[in-house]
């Protein structure tokens, strides 16, 4: 069954797997950004994007990331749109897989040019052994430039593949016959 599938999806299952997602997010500057000439006034708004990474261990896996932020300034409505692209290691809990630490390094090219370290937590529900929903939240704290924004993501996840198959136990030896002297 569909939800007996879910219960099934162990961090096991996913080792060596590339997934796929594709995310919606809520884009929050740093008011920095929001009460600046220098970024346009750039508001609050959406943006989306899609990601491609791979299961490296049952723990751990890495991810590229590129995401469209449909921004506007708040000053006179016009675009402040921009791209973000960047590379992130996850690290999914031991004792509690569905959630994961997420770290990376992004760069933005949204009225200015600049690179992000970005720190977050995520949470992903997987419905088979390659759907997924997740949501997700992110702090892009500014490098080469002083800010603090945050990213609220909601997406779906494809594993490809399958998982690798499990071993079956070995049986136990047949007994042998005691050897009677003659």
């Amino acid at each position: 069954s569909f939800a007996a599938d879910a219960d099934t999806v162990t961090a096991a299952d996913l080792k060596e797997r590339v997934f796929g997602s594709l995310f919606g997010e809520y884009y929050m500057p740093d008011t920095k950004k929001t009460e600046s000439p220098d970024w346009n006034y750039m508001e609050k708004d959406w943006g989306y994007g899609v990601e491609l990474g791979y299961y490296l261990t049952e723990q751990w896996a890495i991810r590229a990331e590129y995401a469209r932020m449909e921004l506007q300034s708040k000053l006179d409505g016009s675009d402040v749109n921009g791209n973000r692209y960047g590379l992130d290691v996850m690290y999914h809990l031991p004792q509690l897989s569905s959630v994961y630490l997420v770290g990376g390094l992004k760069r933005f090219d949204a009225a200015q040019n600049t690179t992000a370290f970005n720190v977050g937590v995520g949470y992903k529900h997987f419905f088979n052994q390659n759907f997924a929903l997740y949501a997700e939240a992110n702090r892009y704290q500014g490098i080469d430039e002083s800010y603090g924004d945050a990213g609220i993501k909601l997406g779906m996840t494809y594993a490809f593949g399958s998982p690798a198959e499990k071993a079956a136990p070995t049986p136990a030896p047949a007994p042998v016959a005691p050897v009677q002297a003659a």
